[in-house]
């Protein structure tokens, strides 16, 4: 599970075909991952996230973490550092990046154990919001989907083995950040020091549990999708209520009895009882595309909440502005959130990344097969740039239209020499799994810019002379 498959590639291969709305390419390839390939959905909900069951049947991509190999902790889940639970029955870092209200309405169902589509952000539920752990608080009654307590901790409910989160003492800043955690990154504490890092490190927590990146769960629901698009409803029905139908009986048991949770305050649990009030059914029919669509991604976001997809697939449903500016109308209401008060989202510029200006150095070539060569200037942001036969020159009249370089090499000219030696230092050593020997001879990596091209990164060898000093040209 190291190495990508040829499942993880074609899974792969069909999300980027739903991100350019190319639904026909992406069926076939989602099709033969359920019907032909070695998965099938987890009896549980949370064996896809806990550490006794890494690589499981359900399992098509996953990052390989390890901890107390005698690298320290880079090979650990390292950029997950600081969204564990604080509070001295604990002592983890740092509790970041705490999962919003809007998220946890949206495990609310109705009567009949269905998602609340257009009506969860109503009367918002912010649990223990603004109260001590001291404070008298119990938690809501309302009818949730039992995946929401495997997927966020809150107070008042059991936090895997560790006991009942007793609320903001487990938080760094309850006011700012909000009252719930990140359930699906956590470890038991039965496996301390074991899937944890016993080394020394400033943030404690780091682990060895693997990241979960591709799933048969995914690929069940972006086929769901794949059928809504096409009007087939009854195919996106099945495919959902499948999903649904595996989460339905994960509920999380043991009610907690406190209602505050002092130094001096005993831990009351039966075992007997559910933690909260848990319910979730099956849809008897889709009426209609529109309806449909809103049932399969709500499912989307309840299933790989705290995944880093849902940002994502409100780009590329174009529903991005609408759903993000709504949120944050509903989520700050009343002054919660005081770091994010005045917070907005605007369309079509925080839906990507700043882009650095490369000041003509944004030239691509492409090479064809006779020697003839396509030069692409400046291609279009985060836009597809098609290139055919039909734009390609003799490869000297492109060197004749190649622009004045931006640094020229000043190294001579300016008796400048370095010479790179390091102590030559074996990766295969520490992990056995990297393709490369990238470090074995040391290294020196810099950034050299190009007249016409991108810049290159170029490694430098032990003992070698990079000319790395430039001036404007």
């Amino acid at each position: 599970m190291g190495r990508a498959s040829q499942w993880a590639a074609k899974a792969f291969k069909a999300r980027a075909h739903l991100f350019q709305n190319e639904f026909s390419e992406a069926k076939p390839l989602l099709d033969d991952i359920i019907n032909n390939g070695p998965f099938q959905l987890e009896s549980t909900f949370y064996n896809n996230f806990d550490e006794e069951h890494q690589n499981n049947g359900e399992s098509i991509f996953e990052i390989q973490y390890s901890v107390n190999d005698g690298a320290g902790v880079a090979n650990s889940g390292i950029d997950h550092q600081t969204l564990y639970p604080r509070g001295t029955d604990v002592g983890l870092c740092c509790a970041y990046s705490a999962p919003s209200f809007d998220l946890f309405n949206a495990f609310k169902v109705d009567a009949n154990g269905l998602p609340m589509l257009d009506t969860y952000q109503d009367n918002l539920l912010t649990e223990d919001y603004g109260k001590l752990d001291t404070d008298p608080f119990t938690p809501t009654d309302q009818l949730l989907d039992p995946r929401v307590d495997w997927t966020l901790g809150r107070r008042g409910i059991p936090f895997l083995d560790w006991g009942p989160m007793s609320g903001s003492d487990w938080m760094l800043d309850q006011l700012n950040m909000g009252p719930f955690l990140n359930k699906k990154l956590m470890w038991y504490q039965r496996n301390k020091g074991e899937i944890s890092t016993q080394s020394s490190y400033w943030a404690a927590g780091v682990n060895g549990n693997n990241f979960r990146v591709l799933r048969l769960g995914h690929v069940l629901l972006w086929r769901a999708e794949v059928a809504v698009e096409e009007n087939d409803l009854a195919t996106a029905l099945a495919l959902v209520n499948r999903i649904r139908e595996r989460a339905a009986d994960d509920i999380l048991m043991g009610k907690v009895l406190n209602q505050t949770f002092g130094a001096d305050d005993p831990i009351e649990i039966d075992e007997t009882q559910p933690a909260a009030n848990y319910k979730l059914g099956l849809y008897t029919a889709f009426p209609d595309q529109e309806y449909a669509r809103k049932a399969v991604r709500h499912e989307m976001r309840l299933e790989f909440a705290l995944e880093g997809m849902r940002f994502y697939d409100l780009v590329r449903w174009g529903i991005d502005a609408e759903t993000l500016n709504t949120y944050l109308g509903s989520e700050l209401a009343g002054g919660r959130l005081p770091w994010l008060q005045g917070a907005t989202y605007t369309a079509g510029q925080d839906d990507h990344w700043p882009q650095p200006m490369w000041a003509g150095i944004m030239v691509f070539t492409v090479t064809w097969p006779d020697g003839k060569k396509t030069i692409i200037d400046n291609p279009a942001i985060n836009g597809i740039t098609k290139v055919d036969y039909s734009s390609a020159e003799l490869a000297d009249y492109i060197e004749s239209k190649k622009p004045t370089p931006l640094f020229s090499d000043i190294t001579q000219a300016a008796n400048l020499h370095h010479r790179q030696d390091e102590i030559p230092y074996n990766d295969f050593g520490k992990e056995l799994l990297l393709p490369h020997k990238l470090s074995e001879n040391g290294s020196f990596v810099s950034v050299v810019p190009q007249a016409g091209k991108l810049p290159c990164i170029c490694k430098i060898r032990q003992g070698s002379s990079p000319v790395i000093p430039f001036k404007p040209g």
